[in-house]
């Protein structure tokens, strides 16, 4: 295990007799259901909030792990998460502390690790560049909002990282973040962190910056391409070994390991993994900005968008609308086998409220003037039966939106097909051209 899978629910462990002691105490006002994961300096736990009768994830000290240093380095983790309010972080909902133990409370997220996504990838088919894209923005839009903030994780990698159902990931585990310009903690063992992610300059114990997370990142993100991290070497490589090779030699190249792989994002993996910080992105605000050049891979083959001016346009445009009118009345008095789909009010998160209405607007008439022009759909609204729910979740960072579109099951929600786009938080791209596109891939005329 690269690092304790804390807050996703991966399934509870068989209890065993003689086993934690605190398994079915109270600690605080939270009943300890049963044990969750284990990682270097914490041990997690599903717990109750017996006030709310809510399930959360309780974060205690590891048993052993008490030295002042330890103590005070799990503080840091509760005020560097507490401090940072971004829909791509696990937001940190009490600070405590148990017979001299502190312990942390956190949304229990339903989902899975990153590590185990990998897992899964590794045993039944590579990951989606769609999906890879799509964590690699979320990701680069958290890393981006705790720089801001002056604080650097420092222990980034795929098992402190979650993905909730829906396609949202959460940054979690900020005990080795530090403030940039704060007393830097002097570890025991040097370096802290988790070996294969760790930059050369955090591996030789020198002072990092934010671009040591940005290390990381590239090596994430090399994974979710490679199906494997970029310097480890086989599962008998010795430690020593591990770190000559992240200090002395070059990854394998992504072209090698998948041929398919974008060049934008193999530029933006190969700079994150330069030696030498400086020559690496400044800031993760820059990858932010790269990675828009990848939200076109989600429709590798658009269509030009052609403009018009005088009367050219005004007939183009009295055209559109007599097909608009066409079709919205096919749509009510088109076949009957005609698929009865409704458009549920996106979720977005990560804007002020009025933003948040804005966009959740917008997005829900875009789809709606999209699927009118798809053949064989019939959009409908309550209280008319649909055999199709069609809606949107958008995440919200500084500067982009990273925008899921699903198409459901309307009886049990099942996920029938799921693609993600990129917009800018001002919006001025073209939501009814943007959703046309991914809706005629969503029902398809051969379908």
């Amino acid at each position: 295990m690269r690092g304790d899978r804390a807050h996703a629910q991966e399934g509870p462990p068989a209890w065993k007799p003689g086993g934690d002691p605190l398994l079915g105490s109270v600690l605080s006002r939270y009943c300890v259901l049963g044990l969750l994961g284990r990682g270097g300096m914490g041990v997690v736990y599903r717990a109750r909030d017996t006030q709310t009768g809510q399930e959360v994830a309780l974060k205690l000290l590891a048993t052993g792990r008490m030295s002042a240093g330890d103590s005070e380095r799990f503080r840091r983790e509760a005020r560097a998460a507490v401090s940072l309010d971004h829909p791509n972080i696990a937001k940190v909902l009490e600070v405590g502390e148990h017979e001299g133990r502190p312990f942390l409370v956190l949304p229990l997220y339903e989902g899975e690790t990153l590590k185990k996504r990998l897992d899964r990838a590794e045993e039944v088919a590579p990951m989606p560049v769609a999906e890879i894209v799509s964590i690699a923005a979320q990701l680069a839009s958290a890393l981006e909002t705790a720089h801001s903030a002056g604080i650097i994780h420092r222990d980034l990698k795929p098992a402190n990282l979650i993905l909730t159902r829906g396609g949202r990931v959460k940054l979690l585990d900020f005990g080795l973040a530090f403030w940039e310009g704060s007393t830097r903690l002097t570890d025991s063992d040097g370096a802290v962190g988790t070996v294969a992610y760790m930059a050369p300059e955090q591996l030789r114990g020198e002072e990092v910056d934010a671009r040591a997370d940005l290390w990381a990142f590239g090596a994430v993100l090399y994974e979710m391409l490679a199906g494997r991290s970029p310097f480890t070497r086989g599962p008998q490589e010795s430690l020593q070994d591990l770190m000559l090779t992240i200090l002395e030699k070059e990854p394998p190249a992504l072209a090698e390991l998948r041929p398919e792989t974008p060049p934008v994002l193999a530029a933006i993996v190969a700079r994150c993994l330069q030696k030498d910080p400086a020559a690496r992105f400044a800031n993760a605000g820059e990858i932010v900005e790269a990675l828009r050049g990848a939200a076109v891979l989600a429709d590798p083959h658009p269509r030009p968008d052609r403009q018009s001016s005088g009367m050219g346009l005004w007939i183009l445009l009295f055209v559109g609308v007599l097909l608009v009118l066409g079709l919205a009345v096919s749509n009510q008095l088109g076949p009957k086998d005609a698929i009865q789909v409704r458009v549920a009010h996106p979720e977005v998160q990560g804007l002020p409220e009025a933003e948040t209405r804005r966009l959740s607007d917008n997005l829900k008439r875009a789809l709606e003037q999209a699927l009118r022009d798809v053949e064989g759909v019939a959009v409908t609204a309550p209280p008319q039966p649909a055999k199709e729910t069609v809606t949107a979740s958008a995440y919200c960072g500084p500067r982009i939106c990273q925008v899921i579109l699903h198409r459901l099951d309307a009886k049990d929600n099942r996920e029938l097909w799921t693609e993600t786009l990129q917009l800018p938080v001002d919006e001025p791209a073209d939501l009814s051209i943007e959703m046309g596109r991914r809706m005629r891939r969503a029902y398809p005329p051969s379908r």
